[in-house]
């Protein structure tokens, strides 16, 4: 009479890992928690991109409308030019000098709104990565006391996992500091300018009145400067502004953008 043969050793190992694959992963509570932390940050890092591409977009709107007023400064200095010096011919520069001058004192403020705004964005920056930051020291003292204790309830490889996730939000947190940091210069730089336009077109037409009403307190080297128009406008163009890192990068890839990072 036959008998069946007995289960093989490798079948019964090829039985365990299908078994073993079924059961769901167990999560250790340090993982958990390092999880949390991670993914809190990750939350914060969309809130705050969200800000900080809304905030990045309205540099170009500002250099736009400072260009469009260039342009029709530059077209009342020609005006002035050719016009004969008459009473007549002065008011009239003056009633199209005004609105523009009104304009770029607008802008002045909507500036340093912006300036405002971006310090803040700033501070965040670096609140952001000291939190990072803490993150990994926390990390290396659990994977430290698991060794000790023998127990391995956090092993090298999940700490690695994790220090790849916070490594590619800081190296990210960086770029955004960097981007912040080259639009707080250059929106700065564009607010000088628009200064000494304004102290230029005030000088030129006295459209400020007494200059104790002035609400733009400007040097007195600049106030008394007696260069010409054309050069006080812009002499130094703008330069164009880089693109933002996150500009074409559309809210719903942030996330798999920096979980992305450590895998690539």
């Amino acid at each position: 009479m036959a008998t069946e043969c007995p289960t093989t050793e490798k079948e019964v190992t090829e039985d365990i890992k299908v078994a073993l694959m079924d059961q769901p992963e167990t999560i250790s509570e340090i993982e958990k928690r390092f999880r949390m932390s991670v993914d809190e940050v990750l939350e914060e890092n969309l809130d705050f991109w969200l800000r900080f591409s809304t905030t990045f977009q309205q540099i170009q709107k500002f250099e736009t409308e400072v260009q469009d007023l260039q342009s029709e400064l530059l077209k009342l200095e020609e005006k002035k030019r050719i016009e004969d010096g008459s009473s007549n011919a002065k008011y009239s520069l003056k009633s199209d000098a005004k609105p523009l001058y009104n304009y770029l004192r607008e802008i002045h403020t909507e500036l340093t709104v912006w300036l405002e705004k971006s310090m803040q964005l700033k501070d965040e920056v670096k609140g952001r990565f000291s939190s990072l930051c803490d993150i990994q020291e926390e990390i290396t003292a659990a994977l430290k006391e698991s060794a000790e204790d023998d127990e391995f309830k956090f092993t090298s490889y999940q700490a690695a996992k994790f220090q790849g996730e916070v490594l590619n939000m800081k190296q990210e947190n960086n770029k955004v500091a960097d981007e912040l940091q080259a639009g707080l210069d250059h929106i700065t730089t564009l607010q000088l300018e628009i200064e000494r336009t304004l102290a230029k077109l005030n000088e030129e037409f006295n459209l400020a009145g007494s200059k104790n009403r002035q609400n733009i307190q400007l040097p007195h080297s600049v106030s008394r400067s007696r260069v010409p128009l054309r050069s006080f406008i812009f002499g130094t163009k703008p330069k164009k502004h880089r693109p933002s890192i996150f500009s074409c990068m559309h809210p719903a890839l942030y996330r798999r953008h920096f979980r992305s990072g450590h895998n690539a």
